[in-house]
């Protein structure tokens, strides 16, 4: 499972983010957080959410035989890469990371909307 999220200070503002990796039973495998500059909220969230995916492939899960759930607060960023809505014209300067990814993780990720207190 992956969680990510992220804080700005403003829309734009200063801006950071992080996932965490947890194996099926709940332990922590990796942790990464990162500052992103200037960024919108938006921009923000989908860039902790590609550091996630990356992080996933980079540390060889991709061949565990784990199943990628993102756990999200923010719906673009869930609905997005699973191209159930339209790529917000924010973030298509970074769609292409993502793009690149996620034929490679075909079947492997399920994506689910959590609620703010919860994420």
């Amino acid at each position: 499972m992956m969680v990510s999220d992220t804080v700005t200070g403003g829309n734009p503002g200063l801006s950071g983010g992080g996932s965490i990796l947890r194996d099926p039973n709940g332990n922590v495998i990796f942790q990464t957080f990162r500052g992103y500059g200037v960024q919108t909220a938006l921009v923000a969230e989908f860039l902790a959410l590609i550091d996630g995916i990356k992080a996933f492939c980079d540390l060889g899960l991709m061949d565990s035989g784990f199943k990628l759930v993102i756990e999200s607060d923010f719906t673009t960023v869930i609905k997005a890469p699973c191209r159930t809505i339209a790529v917000p014209r924010e973030i298509m300067p970074y769609w292409h990371l993502l793009d690149f990814l996620m034929p490679l993780l075909e079947g492997m990720v399920d994506a689910v909307h959590v609620y703010r207190d919860r994420g």
